[in-house]
């Protein structure tokens, strides 16, 4: 589903969220409390350009071409190379 304003949706069978993307940033609303934290300790005032769901948690892309790897708790994992 792509949104008036430009934003990218990709729903699950079941209407839920699979992956959000929007160049302008991803409200952190949109994100687990956990995911939204270690972003404002480690990447305060970064936008967020993806957000994607998968079997083994979370993948967050940053504007700056970082690739951030959550657990499906929202606990931090890795940078993805």
């Amino acid at each position: 589903v792509t949104l008036n304003d430009g934003t990218e949706i990709e729903l699950k069978e079941n209407g839920e969220w699979k992956e959000i993307k929007d160049i302008k940033g991803i409200p952190s609303a949109i994100f687990p409390s956990t995911i939204k934290s270690y972003l404002q300790a480690n990447y305060n005032n970064i936008t967020v350009e993806k957000i994607e769901k998968e079997s083994r948690g979370y993948k967050v892309e940053l504007i700056n071409n970082i690739d951030l790897e959550f657990d499906n708790n929202g606990k931090f994992v890795r940078i993805d190379p």
